[in-house]
């Protein structure tokens, strides 16, 4: 199945197995310095008394589960939250027979969905329910706005269709001083599913690499990409070059402050899967 980091806030029930209000990587990751850090085999074994006062508990393990498809961009995630609205205007006249347009906005399609999965370290796990909105922010899948024109009886944005108002409802309601139609829009906010968090655990990465900035066997894959590294052979620039020689030959350049023991991953990985790889280190901003 596949399988990601992520860093959440856990809630524990008591009769119940624990549920995440999860942020993952970067998002709202200040809430996690308030609380203590358990493995989820910890939170598994210890139930309520791995919590806080409040119940809360930070943790960080691999994601077992089924991502979702966004529907608007068709991307996989974890987690979506999609909008269309009805962009408009209106017109009147003052006393003095001077005419005014005033635009405004109305919601005619909201939609929210995630999934649920299991937050497991390897020895134990918890309930992670993502059906409700997740304490982070989420990134843009997809924003496109088709203006009024001759209008269709529906706009579709990806896999979503909305009923709007016929052509002429629309000039009727701008004689009769109403409002006017001028665009619609569709937007779409995710929770991404990347590739290669599931080639991070399945590959063995995630025993020598964190990605939440904590030091480990090996360098943090948070916050590298881009970066000078400290090297045995000099300062080198975290890029795709450097990546995929140290995934192929890992004994070429040795980060400063780690052993060589790294084994070479030459022949048990696949270029495709190597790109997933570094896209992954990409995003873990």
């Amino acid at each position: 199945m596949p399988t990601m980091s992520v860093v959440g806030l856990v809630l524990i029930a008591a009769a119940i197995a624990a549920f995440v209000i999860w942020v993952i990587q970067n998002g709202k990751a200040g809430k996690i310095k308030t609380v203590p850090f358990k493995k989820p085999s910890e939170i598994a074994q210890q139930g309520a008394n791995a919590a806080d006062a409040k119940q809360m508990v930070s943790t960080e393990g691999q994601v077992a589960g089924q991502p979702i498809a966004a529907p608007m961009s068709g991307m996989a995630c974890l987690y979506y939250e999609l909008q269309v609205t009805r962009g408009y205007h209106t017109q009147s006249r003052n006393a003095q027979g001077q005419t005014t347009k005033s635009h405004g906005t109305k919601t005619v399609l909201e939609r929210k969905e995630g999934t649920i999965f299991n937050l497991t370290d390897g020895a134990g796990a918890v309930a992670v329910d993502c059906t409700k909105a997740p304490a982070m922010d989420l990134k843009q899948a997809h924003r496109n706005r088709i203006n009024q024109g001759i209008v269709p009886r529906a706009v579709q944005f990806g896999s979503v269709v909305v009923e709007v108002e016929g052509l002429a409802s629309s000039v009727a309601g701008a004689l009769l001083g109403g409002e006017t139609t001028d665009y619609y829009e569709g937007v779409e906010m995710i929770v991404p599913f990347v590739q290669g968090q599931k080639l991070y655990a399945t590959k063995g990465c995630l025993a020598c690499h964190t990605t939440t900035g904590a030091p480990g066997v090996g360098p943090t894959w948070k916050g590298i990409w881009g970066k000078q590294e400290p090297t045995n052979v000099g300062d080198v620039k975290v890029d795709e070059n450097y990546l995929r020689e140290s995934i192929l030959d890992p004994q070429a350049k040795i980060v400063k402050g780690f052993g060589p023991v790294m084994p070479t991953f030459r022949g048990q990985i696949s270029d495709a899967e190597i790109g997933e790889v570094i896209a992954y280190i990409q995003s873990l901003k």
